[in-house]
């Protein structure tokens, strides 16, 4: 916040420096004037001092709306992307000291939780084996087992969300993991008459880990179709912009998951990214947490936009690799 005062205070003294200027050029050209006038002739009409009066008034309101004017401009140029970054940023460091110390809670109840949870289901089947197919009891069992693998899953989302496993990079194309995906969820897309759209518009190449972008795609798309239901088309996109100013500014390609549903409401953008919070059923709420966190591994970012009624995006930033 000091930071964006300061911004603040910088842009307003080039206002004001820039109406100083301004004042100082009209009093040096009227005093000028009236020093020709006097040089010329030793008495100086009414009528022209009041000429040079006006010419003063009227350059100081023009000159000062310029100065007011290069005041906004130096902000809304300069100032306001500052103050963009500067609140992106702040708000990245806040999720990342509340991930540190959940993760190194959420580990530990993890690991507590998974060795009765494998005893557990050892011993069930080894019950099972003894009971009759199709009695009570073993559907009971079955049950049971079942219940237990989808604890063993949650489980294994919060170890994987406080101790995630470090990416192997190698140079990947940046459609290679959005191309692998295809055949994998197309099928079940169908089932629900979801069409999957391609449209890649650039290819560079990228050092990633392309299984866990994998992950993450997969996730993004398991999402965009939960939100859609039924009768919609989810693109999958890639495209590179410029990040940062100047020549300077680095390429960074972008992979997005774009779809047609409802859009979120702004109750649940607030807390999107929140570890374990979710509007599923049967959901953990760590999906978007990983994946936020594989992508800062990487040194990327996970972005999103949305609209209510039109749908939403969310985009894997990453850096283009140098040559």
């Amino acid at each position: 916040m000091k930071l964006a005062l300061n911004f603040r205070t910088v842009a307003c003294l080039v206002g004001i420096a820039m109406v100083i200027c301004a004042i100082a050029w009209t009093e040096t050209y009227m005093w000028r004037h009236i020093a020709d006038l006097r040089h010329g002739d030793p008495v100086v009409t009414t009528d022209e001092i009041a000429r040079l009066l006006r010419v003063q008034t009227w350059s100081s309101v023009v000159l000062l709306a310029l100065g007011a004017l290069g005041g906004v401009l130096i902000y809304l140029g300069i100032v306001a992307p500052l103050l963009g970054r500067l609140r992106q940023s702040e708000r990245i460091i806040a999720r990342q000291e509340k991930l540190s110390s959940l993760g190194v809670l959420a580990a530990g109840v993890a690991h507590e939780i998974r060795n009765p949870l494998t005893s557990i289901k050892v011993r069930l089947f080894t019950q099972q084996q003894l009971l009759k197919p199709g009695s009570e009891e073993f559907e009971d069992n079955v049950f049971l087992a079942g219940e237990i693998t989808r604890l063993e899953n949650i489980v294994k989302d919060v170890l994987a969300f406080a101790r995630p496993s470090d990416p192997q990079f190698v140079t990947v194309k940046a459609t290679q993991p959005l191309r692998e995906l295809v055949p994998l969820l197309q099928p079940g897309l169908r089932a629900s008459n979801i069409v999957l759209q391609e449209e890649y518009l650039a290819d560079p190449c990228l050092r990633a880990d392309a299984d866990q972008l994998k992950q993450v795609l997969i996730n993004l798309v398991k999402n965009a179709a939960d939100a859609i239901g039924q009768d919609g088309t989810i693109t999958l996109r890639t495209r590179t912009e410029p990040r940062g100013r100047g020549h300077g500014a680095d390429a960074c390609v972008i992979l997005e998951v774009s779809d047609t549903g409802p859009g979120i409401p702004p109750e649940v953008q607030k807390r999107l990214f929140d570890p374990f919070f979710t509007t599923k059923a049967s959901g953990t709420g760590l999906g978007l947490s990983i994946a936020a966190r594989i992508l800062e591994k990487h040194d990327g970012t996970l972005e999103y936009s949305t609209e209510l009624k039109h749908g939403t995006t969310f985009r894997l930033v990453l850096p283009i690799e140098r040559a």
